[in-house]
């Protein structure tokens, strides 16, 4: 027994130490299995729109281009808007988020009553790919460029179908008008052309030829158009009006006057006050003061607030000091209000501000 006694007790100081090495290692483990986060619920995912190749995203679309003024379509922007004609978003079953997760902050928006006519469109132009001579769908794809307002996609398309139809005026008259939408004067000016050849008499292919002439600088040529439309429309204030304004720069101003008066004459709303003013300058220009003085006069009082009316009525009521200085305390204190007046609603204006320092 005595010896048996050292081997049975260095067999439970063995045991010991196996105990103590595997024991505190099991507890830690026990307390992490209960600690452990639940796992996140997995992100939306937006829907493929219908059409689009598996897996690859709707949005990366060619953009359509934008309408005159708009910001262009950002990939992103088109993505929200094609992923907002799902019904709900596509969720990945395989990972199903546990009940009590917290509730999804994303929010649809609403269907977009336009995704249709933007997904029609881009199919006929798929067509119009294949068979650019397509009347059809040319004439599909123009209906679809108006309702959406995508003036540089209803432009391309109106010039394709007067290629194919050349005698079409009202085809051809509606690009000149998108053209100078668009700000493309020259070419709007060579498509009213052929208009007003076949149509001389149409007051309103006139009119805007006109315009477009006038927006280049054509002054010769706005003037005789400005003519015709007087012409064919008489009664017309705005013609005349616009005609007095290229006369003044032509410096024609006697001419210019009798424009303008008539402009006035024959508005049957309130007085222009940019035909008032015009008429102001084409009296100052031939050196009748008094009477561009005049005609301001009355009108302010209707326009208190008109920062270039009362800035005008001080540049001319100053010249009339200047040519007048036995008027000198009238013209001068008057000039002096108006700037005050003016500097009052707009308070940086350099020129108006040292006309007033000089009239003090």
């Amino acid at each position: 027994m005595k010896t048996l006694a050292p081997f049975v007790i260095s067999c439970l100081v063995l045991l010991g130490v196996v105990l103590w090495m595997f024991l505190p290692s099991a507890t830690p483990m026990a307390t992490d299995s209960r600690c452990r986060t639940k796992p996140k619920s997995p992100a939306p995912r937006a829907a493929i729109a219908p059409g689009s190749a598996l897996g690859r995203p709707a949005w990366t679309a060619e953009p359509v281009a934008p309408a005159p003024g708009d910001k262009p379509t950002t990939p992103t922007q088109t993505r929200h808007a094609d992923a907002s004609r799902a019904s709900s978003p596509a969720v990945d079953e395989s990972a199903v988020a546990p009940e009590d997760s917290p509730e999804s902050l994303v929010h649809w928006a609403p269907d977009d009553p336009s995704g249709a006519e933007k997904r029609r469109f881009v199919e006929l132009r798929a067509i119009l790919a294949s068979d650019p001579d397509n009347a059809a769908a040319l004439e599909a794809a123009l209906g679809l460029a108006r309702d959406l307002e995508w003036h540089n996609e209803a432009c391309d398309l109106l010039a394709r179908l007067t290629r194919l139809r050349p005698e079409d005026t009202a085809l051809r008259f509606e690009l000149a008008v998108l053209l100078m939408r668009l700000q493309r004067w020259l070419e709007a000016v060579a498509e009213l052309r052929r208009v007003a050849e076949q149509q001389p008499q149409n007051v309103a292919v006139c009119y805007n030829l006109a315009v477009a002439h006038q927006a280049l600088g054509h002054l010769a040529d706005a003037r005789r158009v400005w003519s015709r439309v007087i012409e064919l429309d008489p009664g017309n204030p705005d013609a005349h009006a616009h005609r007095g304004e290229v006369l003044l720069d032509l410096q024609a101003w006697a001419a210019a006057l009798e424009d303008f008066e008539a402009a006035i004459r024959l508005e049957t709303g309130p007085t222009s006050v940019d035909a008032v003013m015009n008429l102001s300058l084409a009296y100052w220009r031939l050196g009748q003061l008094r009477d561009a003085r005049a005609c301001l006069l009355d009108i302010i009082e209707e326009h208190p607030r008109h920062v270039p009316l009362l800035n005008r009525l001080a540049e001319i009521t100053w010249a009339l000091h200047e040519s007048a200085p036995q008027d000198e305390h009238v013209f001068a204190d008057e000039t002096a209000r108006y700037c005050r007046r003016s500097l009052a609603i707009a308070d940086k204006q350099p020129e108006v501000r040292e006309l007033l320092e000089r009239a003090k």
